[in-house]
């Protein structure tokens, strides 16, 4: 994920995170100051790559709340990519426990089941979180290279084929959001989301070379 758009997530979930603490300080649930800040720093540290780092921040806001559930999916994402699967598999088992249908969740866990081996239980998970959002992308990826690595090559090639459809929806809106800012004078924040529509949609697609020919026009001199 851009780092600008992990950041802009932080702020917004720290915002509604405060203002929750504020109104139920004795609700269990409800993280602390102390665990939104050490969350905070966690995420910092997740964002700069430091995974052994977020890890030991996101536990400590969960020794502070310890049903916060960002902390507990932060804490299972950097376990994950630190080499701890054991750790991950624990944080994230608990954050799915806390939301059934939390698609990010059940993908965090479906790969930390995949590096254990444990390849049924990571296809039950990636089913859970392809119900919960029927375009995910990240969801379908997985669920291919789980086919893949049981040799059924024709199921792996139809869930890249639905990560594609969904993959070309998200270019669409590239280039809905590219006319919009266009027409409000945005020029380079126009060019920005063509350019992202362009790597996102099919090659050769006819929604493609659109993108490519407003981009064009976009760019040609002001008489």
């Amino acid at each position: 994920m851009p780092k600008d758009c992990i950041h802009f997530a932080a702020t917004a979930l720290l915002s509604c995170a405060w203002l929750a603490a504020c109104s139920w300080p004795r609700d269990p649930s409800v993280a602390s100051e102390a665990a939104i800040g050490a969350y905070a720093q966690a995420l910092e540290r997740y964002s700069a790559g430091d995974m052994v780092g977020a890890a030991a921040r996101a536990e400590r806001s969960l020794g502070r709340s310890g049903r916060f559930l960002p902390a507990l999916l932060l804490l299972g994402k950097a376990s994950l990519l630190s080499g701890d699967d054991e750790k991950a598999v624990a944080a994230l088992k608990r954050a799915l426990a806390a939301t059934p249908r939390a698609g990010e969740a059940a993908v965090w866990l479906a790969r930390a089941y995949r590096a254990s081996g444990l390849a049924a239980e990571a296809s039950a998970l990636c089913a859970i979180a392809v119900s919960a959002d029927p375009g995910s992308v990240t969801a379908l990826r997985l669920m291919a290279s789980l086919a893949s690595d049981d040799e059924r090559l024709a199921d792996a090639k139809a869930y890249l084929d639905r990560a594609l459809e969904a993959s070309a929806e998200v270019g669409m809106a590239f280039i809905d959001r590219a006319s919009i800012r266009w027409a409000s004078g945005d020029r380079t924040g126009a060019l920005a989301d063509l350019d992202a529509a362009v790597t996102v949609l099919p090659v050769g697609s006819n929604a493609q070379k659109a993108a490519v020919s407003l981009g064009q026009r976009i760019r040609e001199p002001t008489p």
